[in-house]
């Protein structure tokens, strides 16, 4: 069956300097692609898009005015890191927002500890960079969360930003407040609950609201198995296999 990635392939660079910038050869070499600048405007084909830096959000843009197809890479929801850890793969969007049925090889093959859903007493907000916060239009949304949760709740109210130690964070967290970030991945491995928004992998388990008292506690094997046919190592990518199962995917 034919494929919307069945045509060409545009994997766009960043520069030299950039720390990802040895992993293109594995995108090209999966994918048949070819390489263009960032900062060249819109090629033929399937766009494959790196982070949110160097010319990329306005490539995204251009590619969304378009309705062109474009796929996303970031690091991943597990075991993430340059450059033998995992990357995220997305159709045109930045997270897998949707649980797909997978099988659980790829999951278990990680090795990743599920912790049972536990009770704590602080909401913990994770706010996303202010680079961030202010490409997605919300730069106040840390202080407007925070006003909206003292509406909702006596509880402590503590703010973890990047950098700062998360799992010593999670240890008395009642539940993680947040937009996008992969931190709502962390939390709910740890059993900690999340409210999130619909651009988060972590929305199919958690809330998408600030109700903080009413917290979900659901089955998270399922979706923790399609985030982990979301992402793969270097190598994935250069044998064709991420690929592979993101064609399955739009078939």
């Amino acid at each position: 069956m034919t494929s919307a990635l069945d045509g060409e392939v545009a994997v766009y660079t960043t520069g030299e300097e950039c720390p990802w910038a040895e992993l293109y050869p594995y995108f090209v070499k999966g994918t048949g692609g070819k390489t263009y600048p960032a900062t060249g405007g819109l090629k033929p084909g399937v766009g494959i898009m790196w982070g949110l830096l160097r010319g990329i959000p306005e490539l995204i843009s251009a590619s969304i005015a378009a309705n062109r197809p474009w796929v996303y890479l970031d690091h991943g929801y597990f075991h993430r890191g340059h450059y033998a850890g995992h990357y995220r793969m997305t159709w045109c969007d930045f997270q897998q927002r949707r649980t797909i049925e997978r099988p659980a090889d790829r999951w278990e093959s990680l090795n990743v500890k599920v912790s049972p859903w536990k009770k704590g007493k602080n909401v913990v907000v994770c706010p996303p960079s202010d680079l961030v916060l202010r490409m997605m239009g919300m730069p106040f949304w840390t202080k407007d969360a925070v006003k909206s949760l003292k509406e909702k709740t006596d509880r402590p109210i503590v703010i973890q930003t990047k950098g700062q130690p998360f799992v010593k964070a999670m240890q008395d967290a009642h539940c993680v407040v947040t937009i996008a970030s992969i931190a709502a991945v962390e939390a709910a491995l740890l059993g900690v609950p999340v409210f999130v928004s619909e651009m988060s992998a972590a929305a199919p388990i958690g809330r998408l609201d600030l109700e903080v008292e009413t917290p979900l506690y659901p089955e998270r094997e399922q979706w923790a198995r399609s985030l982990a046919y979301g992402q793969f190592t270097r190598d994935e990518w250069a044998s064709g296999l991420a690929w592979s199962i993101l064609k399955e995917n739009l078939c």
